[in-house]
């Protein structure tokens, strides 16, 4: 499944608004935090792909932008876990790696962290607070969330503040 979402840059004098109604609808809150990875020549964004690990509640997920999702062993606080491209092998998004990569054999036997891969460094990281709800409709189910937080590297940092409508069941034109 493709993956359908809206985003939209929030004002400052939007966003006591958009909150305060997010909030009356009794939607939840949750601080969200992810490091997204890729080679030093950005190979695998420039493919469309995407590699984090994100810390969902208080389970670490390695996941990539198409939902590829596998979850990690638990980490000490604080501590982000070590990535393992081969998690992905035998899956449409690991196949897709090993031909951007160019890495052949069967990936499957790799169970050591980047055995075969090459080196991936971090690129940005996130740590957000996401205020969230469900919106069901007829011919759809829509997630609102409202994520407020910053963007940075090692060199700097940026606020954060968007307004995301993704679509959890149905049609992209029912989202709409």
């Amino acid at each position: 499944m493709n993956e359908f979402e809206l985003k939209f840059e929030v004002s400052p004098t939007s966003l006591k608004s958009i909150k305060s109604k997010l909030l009356h609808a009794k939607a939840t809150k949750q601080r969200m935090r992810a490091h997204y990875f890729d080679t030093a020549d950005f190979r695998l964004a420039e493919h469309g792909i995407s590699i984090r690990v994100r810390l969902e509640d208080k389970q670490w997920v390695q996941t990539e932008r198409l939902e590829d999702n596998v979850v990690l062993k638990e980490q000490p606080e604080n501590r982000v876990p070590d990535f393992n491209l081969a998690l992905h092998a035998g899956t449409p998004v690991g196949m897709a790696i090993a031909k951007i990569l160019n890495l052949y054999g069967d990936l499957k036997l790799n169970t050591k962290a980047n055995e075969t891969y090459p080196e991936l460094i971090q690129i940005y990281a996130t740590d957000v607070q996401r205020t969230a709800m469900l919106v069901e409709e007829t011919d759809c189910i829509v997630e609102i969330a409202l994520d407020q937080g910053r963007v940075f590297t090692d060199l700097e940092s940026i606020a954060l503040c968007e307004l995301e409508i993704e679509l959890k069941q149905g049609a992209p034109a029912a989202a709409l």
